[in-house]
């Protein structure tokens, strides 16, 4: 077992070591913790390394439970989940987490430099959808997603691609010490940690990412709208991610969620193409298995030699038809 490193300084700044990792600068604060762009030292692989006080990592089991999920669910969902790199503990409780960033950068960073276009949006929250879809099914809930939980990439064809970082989180924060929020339109409480909040803050994500401003999270029922900051889209997306803020009108799930937002796209006259289905059972069963299980890969299905054959006879059968029509003319 690792020993435990002393207490980072109470305000760590470029240059500080955290295990195998050099801080690079902030990234973003969060209920989680502060989280810092870092790079290991080993390769230079650039990170995002969060760190955790010690009233929120709780104990050792729970700490390692947390880094056994996140390891565990990235080893299942590789496409959508940025993969652990590091972890460990302080002397005086707190702890620490390192992901590797694709490209060096999270949404939080990206958004300093510009907001999102819609296709951009719809892009990113794909994969962030996605995951979130697969990880309620088995009671996995984020708890903490910002900006700065998503890892910015792009795939072949140049359309932008997201991985989570930090999915489990809500296993610490939901731990008897953080269930303050906002409270419902209609009065009751609102929820812990759970599929709402993870749906709340996902209508947060896309006010930040349309709007290029930080989503003002004060429990007012009635949350600034998007065409507030930026008129020149219009107001399609205002209501559907006026409805994921409120728990009374939110969409079943992060894939109604996702859908809602394709059809205010649709609406508002931008190409979308199709909706994002329900995650395929595939993943689902992947996200179950990462909660029981922190052994190998899943198997990887051979490709099916059947899903070749009609293409080939098509095409031997164009072969003998021009061979007759040849035949026939000369």
């Amino acid at each position: 077992m690792a020993r435990p490193l002393k207490a980072p300084p109470p305000e760590p700044k470029p240059g500080d070591s955290v295990g195998d990792f050099v801080l690079r600068g902030l990234i973003a604060e969060s209920r989680l913790g502060t989280q810092y762009a870092a790079f290991r030292t080993r390769d230079a692989l650039p990170c995002a390394l969060r760190i955790v006080r010690a009233e929120v990592a709780g104990t050792t089991e729970l700490w390692n439970a947390f880094v056994a999920t996140s390891t565990a669910v990235w080893k299942h969902d590789r496409r959508h989940i940025a993969p652990v790199v590091g972890s460990g503990r302080f002397e005086d409780g707190g702890a620490w987490i390192a992901y590797a960033l694709a490209e060096n950068r999270t949404l939080a960073q990206l958004l300093e430099e510009h907001p999102l276009e819609p296709a951009e949006l719809l892009s990113m929250l794909r994969g962030v959808c996605r995951s979130l879809e697969a990880a309620h099914k088995h009671g996995i809930f984020h708890g903490d997603l910002t900006p700065a939980s998503v890892c910015i990439s792009n795939d072949s064809d140049g359309r932008m691609r997201a991985r989570l970082l930090g999915l489990g989180s809500a296993a610490l924060l939901d731990g008897g010490r953080s269930r303050s929020g906002p409270v419902a339109r209609d009065g009751s409480a609102y929820p812990a940690f759970d599929a709402s909040r993870d749906l709340r803050a996902i209508g947060s994500l896309c006010f930040e990412a349309l709007s290029g401003e930080a989503f003002p999270d004060d429990g007012s029922d009635e949350p600034p709208r998007v065409s507030d900051v930026r008129p020149e889209l219009g107001p399609h997306f205002d209501e559907t991610v006026h409805s994921l803020l409120v728990v009374s009108e939110q969409p079943a799930s992060a894939a109604d969620a996702y859908g809602q937002m394709v059809a205010a796209a649709r609406k508002a006259g931008y190409d979308v193409g199709s909706a994002i289905p329900p995650a395929p059972r595939s993943s689902r069963d992947a996200i179950a298995a990462a909660r029981t299980s922190q052994g190998a890969d899943p198997p990887k299905h051979a490709s099916s030699k059947n899903s070749r054959v009609g293409p080939v006879l098509l095409v031997l059968a164009l072969l003998v038809l021009l061979a007759v029509l040849a035949k026939t003319q000369f």
